[in-house]
């Protein structure tokens, strides 16, 4: 009964946690559904793209901007160098017409100094030359450069337009699928609501049940209850009986105790005694010892015969009186032992008697309890049985099978009223 009761908890917290589970699931999925926008999310991703996309013609802008300074310093470079060639063929061109006298004359002064300082023309016409070879090429490359970047960056943004509609066709996706497992998972809640009702059904009808084998139970308690308190009453009447026998082996306790006491006192007076009775042998001996004397002196001394006759005669009353205490001493030490010993066989007889009782008290009482646990053994096995029966009526339902244990369900709890 108690495992039914247990497993009719563990139902209740299992169905208390279930509907808390789909409750919380059901509280989530309608709050991810108030909060979430497919459109918001693309809107975002789309943003995002955009301004990356800024970011990348902003750089793109101030790299063009960058290069075409750097050009026109090379161009405004360009021009100087030209300008101090210019000035240097003038400054050549004015000193040769210097040393010219006539017009005629100045090609040829010309051409001759231009022969005569045609090194340091040549040198620093062809530093010029490669200065600005390097420029060209240095402007070259700022162009190849430029195209380059030109490149990546278209690149760039198709790249980036690429990955927009990759993005917004994968949210497409994350829309349908979530569309899809929203359904199912309203369809298994659904399900679960289902199988919810009919586990309450089964329940409800378990507790049917239940109710009445509570009340079986309840009588079996009041049995029980009867059972404990007579047990518990003898267990009293046994204590008081133990009681009694306690105060009784106390009190013989006690007279034995006495008993013993008296005896040693007894055996202690018996010393006194047999030591008075040693001393007065003592005496007897030396009274036998002075009647020898008077009879030496009596043959000797005839005449002396009657003074001491009166003497002789109180000796013999003495050890005559002195035997008499002897014969007196000795029976009250056997009366004593004889009374020592009933007194010790009265007392085992009574020591005897009580551990009969004793264990006839305990052999009642383990009968009593075999009897109930015998009795309890019997309930438990009938409760296991019917256990057993429902686990398994309930393993030859199947999955799918609830309408079938709807139906059974009545039939069932009738026949098992009936046979309870």
């Amino acid at each position: 009964m108690e495992k039914l009761s247990e497993s009719c908890t563990a139902f209740e917290k299992f169905k208390d946690a279930l509907k808390q589970g789909g409750d919380k699931k059901t509280k989530e999925i309608q709050q991810y559904t108030k909060t979430y926008s497919a459109h918001d999310d693309l809107e975002v991703q789309l943003k995002s793209a955009i301004s990356r996309l800024q970011l990348a013609e902003h750089y793109k802008k101030s790299q063009e901007i960058t290069h075409k300074i750097k050009e026109d310093g090379f161009r405004e470079t360009i021009a100087e160098r030209d300008q101090t060639i210019e000035y240097l063929m003038n400054q050549l061109a004015q000193k040769g017409c210097k040393t010219c006298k006539s017009s005629e004359k100045s090609e040829k002064k010309l051409s001759f100094f231009a022969g005569s300082k045609s090194t340091e023309a040549q040198i620093q016409s062809a530093k010029t030359d490669n200065y600005i070879k390097s420029l060209e090429s240095e402007v070259q490359n700022l162009k190849k450069s430029v195209k380059e970047n030109e490149e990546y960056y278209e690149n760039s943004v198709s790249n980036y337009a690429k990955q927009i509609h990759e993005t917004v066709k994968y949210m497409h996706e994350l829309r349908l699928d979530y569309e899809a497992k929203d359904h199912m998972l309203w369809k298994t809640l659904e399900e679960q609501k289902k199988k919810i009702e009919a586990m309450e059904t089964e329940h409800q009808k378990a507790l049917n049940v239940i109710g009445k084998q509570e009340l079986q139970l309840e009588d079996l308690r009041k049995i029980r209850d009867a059972v404990e308190d007579a047990d518990a009453e003898k267990l009293q009447n046994s204590q008081k009986d133990s009681e009694y026998l306690s105060f009784d082996v106390a009190l013989l306790t006690r007279q034995l105790e006495e008993a013993r006491q008296d005896n040693r006192t007894a055996q202690k007076e018996i010393i006194e005694l047999s030591a008075k009775l040693l001393n007065k042998e003592n005496d007897l001996e030396t009274a036998q010892k002075k009647i020898d004397e008077l009879s030496d002196k009596l043959l000797v001394k005839e005449a002396d015969v009657d003074d001491f006759q009166q003497e002789i005669e109180n000796l013999l009353e003495d050890i005559q009186e002195h035997k008499a205490q002897e014969e007196f001493l000795n029976e009250s030490i056997q009366r004593m032992e004889a009374e020592h010993a009933e007194a010790m066989q009265e007392l085992q007889v009574i020591i005897d008697k009580q551990d009969d009782d004793l264990e006839k008290y305990r052999m009642e009482e383990e009968k009593e309890a075999n009897a109930v646990e015998r009795y309890f053994a019997g309930l438990k096995i009938d409760e296991e049985g019917e256990l057993e029966e429902e686990g398994e009526r309930r393993e030859s339902v199947d999955s799918d099978g609830w309408k079938k244990l709807d139906e059974s369900d009545g039939s069932d709890v009738e026949e098992e009223v009936e046979a309870n």
